[in-house]
């Protein structure tokens, strides 16, 4: 009937790969060839996705010449490694160096031991991914002695191995190694622009080495036990350094250092002359830090050595990939601190970056006073050092001198992100939006310029608060709490980081969700709240608040998160009855959604300004059926429980089968050593209808009769299984395990629905259509769409500053950012339509 115009699954697209390459290292443009010969449809985007599936399974391995199969090229190797007895007494054999090739593999394949069946596994858990844990005693035979791995399927047979591994390091093994890493090796050279000799440093990795040795020699690693990696590249002049195969007599502290200048440069994106710079400043406050203080310099050294740094902490972006090391290395930042003022004293009144980092070492050290004076110092250096500008912005802006504040991010080159092209550091743009308002709208005068001034100084207004006249507290509150969350910011960004994840996992709405939430108001709350921030912020900003501004921070630690029943809401107010206290509030800065109804359940802390309350971080609707969860959640205090569950409530609806469990679509493949048997035991079954080499159990389910729950198919001497939810893999897997007790399950390949989706699979019962045209599924699919969108304009949205889109839409403020987010919507089947949003929304 000719080709099936629909994509193949993964599993079937590894499986056809596997059959594809044998023994052959092939290139991706050659596989991708041979699996469109061979009917195997690929989809939109074939390249890309073909390398996807080959990056992301145990399965394959990319080497220069292109990709091998894992199984095929291990199978039938024999290993000589040494069991260390301290590892044998824990019943764990360690799989680095000599049996590294086995550790990429053994994390998707369960490796048994020998025959008996016993799988060895790895303890991701404990993050020893190098590792295989075996049953009590395992290895107790071999401990401190050498032994023979022999790799048969993916059975690991063990023998000792009582000889010299050196006797099993030929000539041929030693030419062979020598021409792998000449071919194949990697040039690479330490230098600077300091004058520095370049040093060579010409490496591979170890496990590239083995790889490339058993593709290009099969002859003479298949043939013989292969010995451990340090006895062969050490008969042919090599060395190793941990991962890393280097020609002997390199340095491995010129490598340990390369690495770390490669770092420098891809994490803080740096040019070469700027890593020379940040390593130069890394290296000389370790040193002062672990005891090498400036004093035990000659005095023209000390200048010399203050005036270079100086120099290097001039470019900005050298300033932040010296502080990130230090902040990546947890070191001790009041030690950074005194480092930092100890050269800038002698930098003869320059070093405007040294008191930039002495400040933000203070600062994150808990010393405001401290950081305030350390940055007072640097732009009184008249440098116009952009980043000391900038964090004396946010001091100013955090004492409530918006003008200032704005003055220095001028200064800084700072533009109004609002009439110009965003710069490239949001925080900064963030800083300037937080207080251009402000600054820019002034409150009016409390009195005549020649009166007494209202504060009761005794002195004339024009003399004691002319044009130092501040906005209300109420005014003044939302800016209080953006100062709290730029606070989170500058400090805790690791925490908000993990909060947002906990809640974006959750939610199963993928990585962007996961990026707007790292910067909305809604995670930043539960840092503050029960991340324990809040009180962070009150103990080192309390001395550069406002004094209003800071009572009323520390009243707020009193306020805790709680879940309300909706008792009224309005256009411009919601009416709440905490269920933990029985308290009642109205909430003013809120708007009510259309679907907000009398009973509802909302998450939020609510905050007292004034006689009125406000909720900065927005509220969370929460089904009765998480009621009880949530509260006992809000008594434990734990912020990742609450984001746990915050993300269960922004969860889309979930696409059921007929039996109301999530639908996500599961094949499994089982190995059979008998498929005559197999076929016998298949065709005796009860539960199973037959039809040729495909079988089926067929039942009621909860709202379809006569539905088909499982489909299996014999192929050759592999059974394939297809289910479309977890609880009907498990069955699935427990039946064949009662009916076939000799297979073993070698495949579990999980999709979820938008994988689904995008892969056009079938959306219904195992026997519906495959194709991602086919009416049914076209049907379900805008079904699903339309469901969601219904339950999108009702869910706060990060993007929206913790609104959902019908409280943005009668917002001024709110109005004009969902008109951007409806905008960047893209358009085409099977996506959120933004025109039937904006009638939906009145827009």
């Amino acid at each position: 009937r000719g080709m099936d115009s629909s994509p193949a699954s993964d599993l079937k697209i590894r499986q056809a790969l596997l059959g594809a390459m044998g023994k052959r290292c092939v290139a991706l443009e050659t596989l991708a060839t041979e699996l469109s010969a061979a009917e195997i449809a690929l989809g939109p985007h074939d390249a890309d996705r073909l390398g996807r599936i080959l990056d992301d399974s145990t399965d394959f391995v990319e080497l220069d010449a292109g990709w091998i199969g894992v199984a095929a090229h291990l199978n039938g190797t024999r290993w000589i490694t040494a069991v260390n007895a301290d590892d044998a007494n824990e019943d764990v054999l360690d799989l680095d160096p000599d049996l590294a090739l086995l550790n990429w593999w053994s994390i998707g394949m369960p490796l048994t031991l020998g025959d008996t069946g016993v799988e060895l596994n790895q303890d991701h858990s404990e993050h020893l991914d190098d590792v295989l844990f075996g049953p009590r005693g395992w290895l107790d035979e071999y401990s401190g002695a050498n032994v023979e791995i022999h790799v048969i399927g993916t059975q690991l047979h063990f023998t000792p191995a009582p000889f010299a591994t050196e006797s099993l390091v030929t000539n041929e093994i030693i030419i062979a190694v020598q021409e792998i890493f000449e071919q194949h090796a990697r040039s690479a050279e330490l230098r600077d622009a300091f004058g520095t000799t370049p040093i060579d440093l010409t490496q591979m990795s170890a496990e590239d080495v083995l790889w490339e040795l058993l593709v290009t020699y099969p002859g003479i690693f298949q043939s013989q036990a292969i010995p451990p990696i340090d006895t062969m590249i050490d008969a042919a002049g090599l060395m190793r350094v941990d991962n890393t195969i280097m020609r002997c007599g390199s340095d491995p502290n010129a490598l340990h250092r390369w690495h770390g200048r490669n770092r420098l440069a891809a994490f803080h994106h740096l040019e070469a002359q700027q890593v020379d710079f940040a390593e130069l400043v890394i290296a000389t406050s370790d040193a002062a830090i672990s005891g090498t203080a400036i004093d035990h310099l000659p005095s023209e050294q000390r200048k010399t050595a203050a005036l270079v740094l100086a120099l290097a902490l001039d470019d900005p972006a050298v300033c932040k990939a010296v502080l990130g090391h230090h902040l990546q290395e947890h070191t001790d930042v009041a030690a950074l601190a005194r480092f930092a003022h100890d050269y800038a004293a002698h930098s003869d009144g320059e070093g405007a970056g040294l008191r930039w980092l002495e400040g933000r070492a203070w600062d994150l050290a808990g010393d405001s006073r401290q950081a305030l004076t350390a940055l007072e110092s640097a732009v009184d250096t008249g440098e116009e050092h952009g980043p000391s500008l900038i964090a004396l912005a946010s001091f100013r802006a955090d004492a409530g001198d918006a003008i200032a504040a704005v003055a220095l991010l001028r200064r800084a080159d700072v533009d109004d992100p609002t009439t110009n092209p965003p710069g490239p550091d949001n925080e900064v743009d963030d800083l300037y939006l937080e207080v251009a308002g402000y600054a820019r709208i002034r409150p009016p005068a409390a009195a005549e310029r020649n009166d007494r001034c209202p504060c009761g100084s005794g002195r004339k207004y024009k003399a004691c608060h002319l044009g130092n006249e501040r906005h209300s507290l109420t005014d003044r509150a939302p800016w209080l709490y953006d100062k709290a969350r730029r606070f989170i910011r500058e400090h805790e960004r690791e925490l908000l980081a993990t909060i947002a994840s906990e809640a974006a996992r959750a939610s199963r709405r993928g990585h962007q969700f996961l990026i707007e939430l790292i910067d909305s108001a809604l995670v930043a709350d539960i840092a503050l709240c029960e991340g324990g921030v809040g009180e962070m912020f009150v103990a080192q900003r309390d001395a550069i608040l406002p004094d209003d501004e800071a009572l009323l921070a520390a009243h707020w630690q009193l306020s805790e998160r709680s879940l309300f029943e909706v008792e009224r809401a309005n256009d411009i107010s919601l009416m709440l009855r905490d269920l933990r206290t029985g308290d009642r509030i109205t909430v003013t800065n809120t708007n009510a959604s259309s679907a907000t109804r009398r009973g509802d359940l909302m998450l939020g802390r609510p905050l007292p300004v004034g006689d009125t309350w406000r909720a900065y971080s927005g509220f969370v609707k929460v089904g009765g059926a998480l009621r009880d969860e949530m509260l006992d959640a809000l008594d434990e205090h734990d912020p990742y429980v609450i984001a746990e569950l915050i993300g269960r409530c922004l969860a889309p609806p979930q696409v059921c089968n007929s039996d109301n469990e999530p639908l996500e679509f599961h094949d499994l493949t089982w190995l059979l050593f008998d498929p005559a048997a197999a076929r016998r035991a298949l065709d005796s079954s009860d539960e199973l209808s037959g039809d040729g080499d495909k079988y089926q159990l067929v039942r009621d389910s909860a709202n379809q009769p006569r539905t088909i729950i499982m489909t299996l198919t014999l192929d050759g001497d592999s059974l394939r299984g297809e289910v479309n939810s977890l609880r009907r893999s498990s069955e699935a897997i427990t039946l064949i395990a009662t009916l076939l007790p000799n297979a073993k399950l070698v495949d579990h390949d999980v999709r979820d629905f938008d994988e689904a989706m995008a892969a056009g699979t079938a959306l219904g019962e195992p026997n519906a259509s495959n194709s991602f045209d086919d009416p049914e599924l076209a049907e379900i699919r805008e079904q699903f769409i339309l469901d969601y969108e219904q339950q999108w304009l009702d869910n706060t949205v990060p993007a929206l500053r913790g609104l959902t889109p019908r409280e943005a839409a009668v917002d001024p403020i709110g109005r004009l950012e969902l008109e951007r987010l409806l905008d960047s919507f893209p358009s085409g089947a099977g996506l959120m339509n933004a025109t039937r949003l904006r009638h939906a929304l009145g827009l």
